[in-house]
């Protein structure tokens, strides 16, 4: 993700806003600290998370709030953004289509962009795992919902593509980013 937003930044008229959804401890905003011209909004559910990346001077905005029940036209941001990034995030969300057209899309500007990546659900392992009935359970209120890391939203190459089109996006680029023969990564898509 940090190399599309670093080619990105050299397309794009300066200023250039870029929100970041689920920014942590700034770890991608740290890393992009030599593009001047980019205004840095990170939104997390976790103070401790943004205070650090206040205290670092990696963000220039910081916002505390659950996306999922924010009305981004009430909030202190720019009234349109360059670039907004969900890296490993619409996994953890109920209903990402909809996310993603009510909310993502009132924040974009013509000619934005909209960069982020997801668990690819078509791996080896996790097929393995359905099959076997290993690493995944069935629940009547989520089902195949992972237990240990919270995803409640599952994407193969299709399923992503249909989520970004639901959400209003046409011009849609998917890359993968490996191949998992392990349980212990999540290599999935990244898409722009």
């Amino acid at each position: 993700i940090q190399n599309q937003i670093e080619n990105i930044t050299k397309s794009l008229s300066k200023p250039i806003t870029m929100v970041n959804f689920g920014c942590g401890c700034g770890i991608l905003e740290s890393k992009l600290t030599k593009i001047k011209h980019l205004y840095k909004i990170g939104i997390d559910v976790c103070q401790e998370a943004l205070n650090i990346c206040l205290k670092n001077k990696i963000l220039d905005q910081a916002i505390v709030t659950d996306i999922t029940k924010t009305n981004f036209k009430k909030i202190n941001i720019p009234e349109s953004v360059d670039i907004i990034v969900a890296a490993e995030i619409l996994e953890h969300i109920q209903h990402p289509g909809v996310f993603i057209r009510d909310k993502i899309s009132v924040l974009q500007k013509k000619n934005s962009y909209f960069i982020g990546s997801v668990p690819n659900l078509s791996q080896f392992c996790d097929i393995l795992g359905l099959i076997t009935g290993k690493g995944y359970s069935y629940q009547t209120t989520r089902p195949l919902t992972d237990k240990t890391s919270g995803h409640v939203s599952f994407f193969s190459l299709q399923s992503l593509k249909n989520t970004l089109i639901f959400g209003g996006y046409t011009n849609i680029k998917i890359l993968g980013t490996g191949v998992r023969l392990s349980r212990h990564g999540d290599y999935g898509y990244m898409f722009l």
